[in-house]
């Protein structure tokens, strides 16, 4: 799993932004018949907008060939350590011992 810091904890609204415009661009103009599916667009949240826009201009350049764009980016994701956040195992909580008062 990715460390928090290449979640979306630390993303300006500006980068969410530039994130989830792009992606509705790409729907609208070029992926119109398969559009790119929230679970997608969370994935590139948690890679980090300058990541997200190389994936999102890597899907553009092969869109002729890309039948699952959502798809592709959900991967591309999971190879880097970031999965949706529907598709992550649950995990029981973890009982974190209290240290003493010194």
């Amino acid at each position: 799993m990715a460390s928090p810091a290449r979640m979306n904890y630390g993303m300006s609204e500006e980068e969410k932004t530039k994130i989830h415009r792009r992606a509705t661009w790409l729907n609208t103009n070029i992926f119109q018949d398969r559009p790119i599916d929230q679970e997608a667009i969370g994935a590139m949240l948690g890679m980090g907008v300058v990541r997200a826009l190389a994936l999102f201009k890597e899907i553009e350049e092969k869109a002729d060939q890309m039948r699952n764009p959502s798809g592709y980016l959900k991967t591309a994701a999971k190879r880097e350590g970031v999965a949706p956040a529907n598709s992550m195992p649950y995990s029981a909580p973890v009982s974190v011992p209290q240290l003493a008062a010194p």
